[in-house]
């Protein structure tokens, strides 16, 4: 989904400001595989979701394309744009040690419009790194749409070890607020 690679940034941004109040959102379901390598602490992150939208699969996939739709639903973006099937976001993320501005890029590598999205992103810093791609479907659902997400991702360094059981609720509860907030802002 347009938004979902960088809503992983986003989201752990409400992770590591200590949103204590943070939980799993409605209909998600969420699991988390670790792994340790000979490079230091790698985790794998599988986010699963669902959002229902008033607009029509049309209007939900014109949204998520549409980056000044997406700036306003992503919580810390600075700058968001589109160039051709490549997206790019600036995002101000507060994660414990894990603090500033990040830009991350990712890749729409398959594509059904109004239908189906796949984004593909690797995002490598010097002591961070996120890999791994969101696939996004969209159902007519009456005069709605149900927007189904599902986003696998490797990360790598001081950002793995803030996935753990007692904060994964909050990167939950991110994702949630993402699509709660696209979904206000399609019509």
């Amino acid at each position: 989904m347009a938004g979902a690679a960088i809503w992983l940034f986003a989201s752990r941004r409400r992770l590591l400001a200590g949103d204590s109040q943070a939980a799993c959102g409605e209909g998600q379901e969420c699991r988390t595989i670790c792994s340790v390598s000979g490079k230091g602490t790698k985790k794998h992150m599988e986010l699963k979701g669902s959002q229902e939208f008033s607009a029509s699969p049309q209007a939900v996939w014109d949204a998520l394309h549409n980056a000044d739709v997406l700036k306003q639903a992503i919580a810390g973006a600075e700058e968001i744009r589109w160039d051709a099937n490549t997206l790019f976001a600036r995002v101000n993320i507060g994660l414990g040690p894990v603090k500033g501005s990040y830009s991350a890029e990712a890749q729409e590598t398959e594509s059904n419009p109004p239908n189906h999205m796949k984004l593909s992103f690797n995002r490598q810093g010097s002591t961070n790194g996120i890999a791994g791609d969101a696939t996004v479907d969209l159902a007519p659902n009456g005069s709605g749409t149900t927007l189904t997400y599902v986003v696998n991702a490797t990360l790598s360094g001081m950002i793995a070890a803030l996935d753990n059981p007692l904060t994964r609720p909050m990167v939950d509860k991110g994702a949630s607020q993402f699509f709660a907030s696209l979904a206000q802002r399609v019509s």
